[in-house]
């Protein structure tokens, strides 16, 4: 289970009574914590990496120029969690317009009263943390080592016991390309870090068994026993929780695998979202969630394990016709995805295209002189269907 800020602010107050009072920013008390730092200034909120619970007694303030809401201000840009602020000597009351910035942007704010042993505050929240952060450690290797070693079973079955995953549950890889949409390249490692950070935190309510970690510049998501039907609900929830703060400078694409039959498989439901995700990404369908349930018949080409297979039948069947497009500078290939698209109804095909049917018949024939086929035959169709799907995939 991952901590929440609320969590830790319950565990607070267990130990010593009304010790932590939330004065500020309730929205974001289900924000996920892996570790705290004492930050006394903005110098220091640099060296944040994400979803820390930020202790401040403002010691620092006179001497650095800086204001509790500057502070406020950064570890939030940083992807803190919360921030307690140790009232006193250096930080007697807490001015309005840091409460207000805390509830409009739902960033905790906690405070402590001077008298309270804040070392043994930061003791509770570091052992929390720490079990917690170790947990989420070994769970993540074992999710790797699953896809990765498949083979290798005591890399992963031993620690996914240990925390009760069972084996033979379904298990579901959802892979997550994102792209600097002016560019195409890879996302900085800053704004993939706050992505993920964002995902985490949904997932800690709409999937809590959900492992979510980064694949060098990609992320994987890992389902336990859920349905491909509520796996695909979650999956758009997140796409929208990413869409509508950076789409301005963001591509991401989305595949979802099939529910295997046992953690053992798992490789296998990894491969076909990657490959579902990359084939977005080459269509760029941006912000669409691809389901490998929903793709018809090209499932049975992404379950193959030989391309090779795969690219000798596309060579032989369609190969022609593309290349004779780009010789020719013709558009033979597309006119055969319309009319395939409108199932071969002439006068459908005529009025998308606004074709005359003369010329229809005539790019018709040029293409069963091209390929040395008879379109009327079912057979040939199946065939010229099947490779346009090849076009895509391979």
């Amino acid at each position: 289970m991952a901590i929440k800020v609320r969590d830790i602010h319950t565990k607070v107050n267990k130990e010593f009574y009304e010790a932590l009072t939330l004065i500020a920013g309730e929205g974001g008390m289900s924000n996920l914590v892996n570790w705290f730092h004492m930050v006394e200034g903005c110098e220091i909120a640099e060296f944040l990496q994400g979803q820390e619970i930020v202790v401040t007694t403002g010691i620092g303030l006179r001497d650095s120029g800086d204001t509790l809401l500057a502070i406020v201000k950064q570890c939030l840009k940083k992807g803190a969690s919360a921030i307690i602020v140790n009232t006193g000597p250096y930080i007697r009351t807490i001015e309005v317009e840091v409460k207000e910035f805390c509830d409009n942007n739902s960033f905790p704010l906690l405070v402590a009263p001077w008298k309270i042993n804040m070392s043994k505050v930061v003791r509770i929240i570091t052992m929390e943390v720490m079990h917690n952060v170790e947990r989420h450690k070994e769970l993540i290797s074992a999710f790797r080592n699953a896809i990765f070693f498949s083979a290798q079973q005591q890399l992963y079955i031993p620690t996914l016991e240990r925390y009760d995953y069972e084996i033979e549950w379904h298990y579901c890889i959802s892979a997550i390309l994102l792209r600097d949409k002016a560019t195409g390249n890879i996302i900085e490692k800053e704004t993939l870090r706050a992505i993920r950070t964002r995902l985490e935190n949904l997932l800690a309510f709409l999937a809590p068994d959900a492992i979510i970690f980064r694949s060098h510049a990609d992320l994987i998501i890992c389902f336990a026993n859920r349905s491909e039907q509520s796996i695909q609900t979650i999956m758009n929830q997140l796409c929208e929780s990413v869409r509508r703060p950076g789409a301005d400078n963001l591509s991401m694409y989305i595949g979802i695998g099939r529910n295997t039959q046992s953690v053992r498989c798992i490789y296998k439901t990894y491969r076909i979202a990657m490959q579902v995700a990359r084939l977005q990404e080459r269509m760029d369908k941006k912000y669409e969630v691809m389901n490998y349930q929903n793709m018809g018949v090209s499932r049975l080409f992404l379950s193959m394990e030989d391309k090779d297979i795969m690219q000798e039948y596309y060579d032989t069947v369609l190969s022609p016709l593309v290349v004779y497009d780009q010789l020719n500078h013709s558009d033979y290939t597309e006119f055969l995805e319309i009319y395939f698209a409108e199932n071969c109804r002439v006068q459908q095909i005529a009025e998308r295209l606004f074709l005359h049917r003369n010329s229809i018949g005539y790019k018709l024939h040029k293409i069963e002189d091209i390929l040395d086929c008879d379109l009327n035959d079912f057979e040939t169709r199946v065939e010229l269907m099947m490779a346009l799907h090849l076009r895509m995939l391979l």
